[in-house]
């Protein structure tokens, strides 16, 4: 019933704790173009023709094979910036809103990102850093695609991830002694960003052409090829927090726009201000040679062929080969194995599993003296077991054919300026964004008229009996709304008004709530949004804000007994899951407070009274389930890891019913006591009003918290559709993006 301590303390379990996600990078590879697929040895290759255009502007044009995307731009950085912006606009600003929600769940959570405290204090030290033509193209594409300047740059900035592998081998390792350099990237698949993966190639003005494989709206690279040969790839290490430097994405894009040669790269990394601790592999096909680089802010170390390290022990001639732990154990073992005889297709093979992690999000294998390369890609569906790129097939890409497609710099008629109209100018203060916590601006006071209120009765005499323990609310309240925050597309308002349902703690018959409010003046839907049980709002205003910003209002809703409602003395202070009795009292309080919520929604301006839907997480989610029951009136809601059959979820192992569990064992409560106690906040009980109500859960299929045979026993009785997820209650946040992108979509206008 908590939600995730995983979120309070660490958020992401394992190796992936939200103190790293503020140290992370996500950079993915596009799906290209259909026509045929090759199985070859245990990869799959597909053929990438024929090509059509989807779009242009200016020397940008946005193709198309068989429903797959590549971007190719041209011209100055803030030219290819705009082309970028215009072709890409809604990619843009899907994924830049998508990394500042992973970055403000990390600040939210509490949980040390990097050492400064913020991603904004990163940006301000690495931004002198990054060479000019760099934030003109990050210009360009705020600018083509209409979002704020400072919101590009820290989606930008946002760190690099670790748990990489990438080799490069040439001369007496490869069949022909071609030099092949492959490359993959790990990460956590389940964020969902593989949807904004693209494959980049770019001819800059005077810089050399090259492929970036990564995300639409982000500039920099961790996996690159140019036109002179060049090949290189990072992996991560440690030093987090190290940011006066120019950030990796930055310096690796620099080396393929400014090298001719493996010596000249290297001296790019070499001379350059570094931040962090990171490892490349780069590669010259021309001679055919490569270098590992070993870097940190104060060190440099080259690595080179048949020379061990002590980090990477095997000497392996005319090989560089970079992973970690057991990974890098299986890909010198493969590369000894096949050494001599080495093809495209030996090559791919090297970056399966165990190579590749299970958090694969893509792989690349480049053979820069043909110009061309193979990508992999993680699915955009993480519900299929076998979604990571290392168990997708590879699209061929032909480098030298694409720059082709490029257009001339005369044949285009729409044009852009060759720099931004005003030079780009940062003030020496530590930026502030306007969402952030700043001084209250104004306060609103105003009364809810009294108004009619009933609860749709029940034909099932037994059930009519538990709705009669739900008071209706006609009268009318007072309210104090206070605006805290404003965003380019929504504000954030403090709101307050009294219980209908008080209780015995006065400091609980206080409804407070964070009411996200639309920039429009449009006819809109909104949605009552319900906390998890430690009441600290880190994923509801994940929520909130994701809704906000696709145009849906929401207001998070505080639970009875949960974040400002618990009481400061510590003789009146109630937690909600103390005992069987708290628990039932607060949960029908909180039907009464939501009903209550929704009638302040309701007299809110541009709100459609018939497009207010609820959204609940762990306790939230059993709230919301029971509202919708006994309401019965709300046309849209989701559930995320809540169910019913509240028994069974209240004597599990679990540690978040565990006072509850002890005190019904000391007090000898039988198991059909306990069910008789819970039925009149029991979500089955009411769960066949849900019927009319477009209801879709988001479950965790190992969740040992909410059994997943109480999600589905609620699913039946609702008539809802689950979405599973192969984890468990605290694992749902790695899922936590792709359940927002759902709930956009089920809460958006369209869809109602």
């Amino acid at each position: 019933m908590s939600f995730y301590r995983s979120v309070e303390n660490h958020v992401i379990r394992k190796n992936y704790r939200i103190s790293n996600l503020l140290s992370m990078r996500f950079y993915l590879a596009a799906l290209f173009w259909v026509s045929s697929v090759l199985p070859l040895y245990g990869a799959q290759i597909i053929q990438t023709e024929p090509v059509k255009v989807i779009d242009r502007y200016d020397r940008g044009v946005l193709i198309d094979a068989a429903g797959t995307k590549a971007l190719l731009l041209a011209g100055t950085h803030y030219q290819m910036g705009y082309q970028q912006g215009k072709l890409m606009q809604g990619h843009i600003k899907s994924l830049t809103q998508k990394i500042l929600d992973l970055a403000r769940l990390a600040e939210m959570s509490g949980t040390d990102g990097y050492t400064t405290g913020s991603l904004k204090q990163a940006w301000y030290r690495t931004r002198k850093f990054i060479d000019y033509r760099f934030i003109e193209e990050m210009q360009g594409i705020a600018d083509g695609a209409g979002v704020d300047f400072n919101d590009v740059c820290l989606a930008n900035t946002f760190p690099e991830l670790f748990h990489c592998s990438g080799f490069a081998l040439f001369g007496d390792a490869t069949n022909q002694g071609k030099l092949l350099h492959g490359r993959i990237l790990d990460y956590m698949t389940q964020a969902g960003l593989q949807q904004f993966a693209v494959v980049i190639i770019a001819k800059p003005d005077n810089y050399n052409a090259f492929v970036n494989v990564g995300y639409t709206g982000l500039i920099g690279s961790v996996t690159g090829m140019n036109e002179k040969l060049i090949s290189i790839g990072e992996m991560g290490g440690s030093g987090k927090g190290e940011w006066d430097g120019m950030p990796m994405v930055f310096l690796l894009r620099k080396a393929l726009e400014e090298s001719a040669s493996l010596n000249e790269a290297v001296s790019i990394f070499k001379n350059s201000r570094r931040t962090c601790e990171y490892y490349y592999v780069v590669s010259d096909a021309k001679i055919p040679d490569a270098r590992g680089l070993a870097c940190t802010g104060s060190t440099f170390e080259i690595v080179e062929p048949n020379v061990p390290h002590p980090k990477l022990p095997y000497a392996i001639k005319d090989a560089v080969l970079m992973s970690a732990g057991d990974r890098y154990e299986a890909l010198a073992a493969g590369v000894e194995k096949q050494f001599g005889k080495i093809d495209i297709n030996a090559a791919l093979d090297l970056m399966n599993r165990p190579v590749a992690m299970k958090s694969c999000l893509h792989r690349v294998l480049f053979s820069p003296k043909d110009m061309n390369f193979w990508v992999a890609n993680a699915a955009v569906d993480i519900n299929d077991p076998n979604f990571a790129a290392c168990y997708q097939p590879y699209y061929q890409y032909d480098f030298a054919r694409l720059l082709k497609l490029i257009p001339a710099a005369d044949s285009n008629q729409q044009t852009i300026p060759t720099s931004p109209k005003q030079k780009i100018v940062f003030g020496d203060e530590m930026p502030v964004k306007a969402n952030e916590p700043n001084v209250i601006q104004n306060i609103e006071l105003k009364t809810v008229p009294a108004c009619e209120d009933k609860i749709l009765p029940s034909a099932n005499e037994h059930q009519q009996s538990l709705l009669n323990l739900y008071p209706t609310d006609g009268n009318e309240f007072s309210y104090r709304m206070t605006l805290r925050a404003d965003s380019n597309s929504y504000q954030i308002f403090d709101v307050e008004f009294p219980s209908p349902c008080p209780g015995k703690t006065a400091a609980s018959n206080t409804i407070y709530c964070e009411y996200y409010k639309c920039k429009s003046d449009t006819q809109r839907s909104a949605v009552v949004v319900l906390d998890i049980l430690a009441g600290s709002m880190v994923v509801s205003r994940l929520i909130a804000g994701s809704l906000a910003a696709g145009g849906c209002d929401a207001c998070i809703m505080t639970l009875p007994h949960c974040g400002k409602r618990r009481s400061a003395d510590p003789n009146q202070s109630i937690k909600i899951n103390q005992s069987a009795e708290i628990f039932i009292a607060a949960s029908q309080q909180a039907v009464a407070d939501i009903r209550r919520t929704v009638r302040w929604l309701k007299f809110q301006p541009h709100i459609d009274d018939n497009r207010i839907g609820i959204c609940g997480t762990s306790l939230g989610g059993i709230v919301a389930a029971i509202a919708c029951g006994v309401d019965s009136s709300f046309p849209r809601a989701a559930i995320i890891i809540a169910g019913g059959d509240l028994s069974t979820i209240m004597t599990t192992d679990a540690g978040e019913v565990k006072s509850i569990k002890t005190l019904l064992e000391s007090q000898g409560i039988s198991r059909r006591q306990l069910e008789k106690m819970l039925e009149p906040i029991e979500p089955l009980s009411f769960a066949d009003r849900i019927r009319s109500t477009k209801l879709i859960m988001f479950n965790a299929s190992q969740d040992t918290v909410i059994p997943p045979a109480c999600a589905q026993k609620l699913a039946d009785a609702a008539g809802a559709e689950i979405i599973w997820y192969p984890t468990d209650h605290y694992g749902m946040a790695m899922s936590l993006m792709a359940v927002m992108q759902k709930l956009n979509g089920h809460f958006c206008v369209e869809q109602w």
